[in-house]
């Protein structure tokens, strides 16, 4: 794709370069330096988006960055980027491609980890800032991922299940609920299926604190397995299942594991590969709570999955198989930003 160097100073249109339909705009490697708050107003012929721009040393930019939404960008008319306040830009225009209307992934992102951080405490949340915490037994390391560096469980000589997992304390962005759709996204390479790997966790074990856990069950037949409870009751819950790993020859490998609900039409399913999605009838009401998100780690702090992670997201929407088919892409991946 082509790109553009420039520099954007304050108090001024920058036109940038000819919009196209649907066409996303997206400035990378931005330093700003700003000495009070700072209006961002994008352009597009009569269509304007303006807000607030954090007040950030280093992100990336994007012309539906604004909380107001994304800009419409019609063929032929110039895009053009107005800054209200002491600030400077520095960085290079690139374009991705074409997104059309059911291939926006920056749509409803609540969070992206690309787990590119080496052994430490934290997993920089790569959008948001919604960083996870490791809680330590023995260290998690950093590892060559699918994409990139993923997190390693755990860094161990036996490679038991004695190690780390990660967490974030609940906030309403993690939280399902009635009416509320939602998917997860990960690719996995596990080391070993014993027991209940777990890859997300949010719930309590008992009670009626518990929401979904994404993982794989070793028992009886085995499945990659996605469970969402039902009024936050432990013991009520839906479940959707497909077929897993099963020999030792299938460990070792990359899954890209994707899990939705679909509030609209009240089901809940998984697929792997980006493969066909099975599902099954959401029977009841998701509740939210105030369990912890866990990766790797269930409500107990014990860690639940020896292997690696890597290119994680969350979306407050059901993805749809184009969506998913670019997160695969051909089995090569894709992660933050997209």
């Amino acid at each position: 794709m082509p790109s553009l160097p420039i520099t954007i100073s304050a108090s001024g249109d920058n036109t940038l370069l000819p919009a196209r339909a649907n066409m996303r705009y997206v400035l990378n490697g931005c330093i700003l330096h700003p000495a009070a708050a700072v209006t961002a107003t994008w352009k597009s012929g009569a269509n304007t988006l303006s807000g607030p721009m954090p007040l950030a040393s280093k992100r990336s930019l994007r012309e539906d960055f604004s909380p107001l939404g994304r800009l419409q960008t019609n063929f032929g008319e110039a895009l053009a980027l107005n800054l209200s306040g002491a600030v400077t830009v520095a960085g290079h225009l690139s374009f991705s491609t074409v997104i059309g209307p059911t291939v926006d992934l920056y749509d409803g992102l609540i969070e992206a980890w690309n787990f590119s951080e080496g052994p430490g405490s934290l997993r920089r949340g790569s959008f948001a800032g919604r960083d996870l915490t490791e809680r330590v037994g023995f260290p998690a390391d950093v590892a060559l991922g699918k994409i990139g560096s993923a997190v390693r469980f755990p860094m161990f000589a036996t490679e038991t299940y004695y190690g780390s997992h990660l967490f974030r304390d609940s906030e309403p962005a993690l939280q399902i609920a009635a009416g509320k759709s939602l998917t997860i996204n990960v690719w996995v390479y596990p080391f070993d299926i014993a027991g209940t790997p777990i890859f997300f966790y949010k719930a309590a074990g008992g009670g009626t604190n518990n929401e979904y856990w994404l993982g794989h069950n070793a028992t009886g037949f085995p499945d990659w397995t996605w469970r969402v409870y039902l009024g936050g009751d432990s013991a009520t819950f839906n479940t959707a299942a497909t077929p897993g790993i099963g020999f030792s020859s299938q460990l070792n490998q990359w899954y890209m594991v994707t899990a939705d609900i679909d509030a609209t039409e009240a089901t809940i399913g998984i697929r792997v590969n980006a493969g066909a999605r099975a599902s099954t009838a959401l029977t009841g009401s998701p509740t939210a709570g105030t369990a912890k998100l866990r990766l790797a780690g269930d409500q107990l702090d014990n860690p639940q999955y020896l292997g690696l992670l890597d290119a994680a997201g969350m979306w407050n929407r059901r993805l749809s198989d184009e969506e998913i088919s670019l997160l695969y892409n051909s089995g090569n991946g894709l992660e933050f930003p997209f």
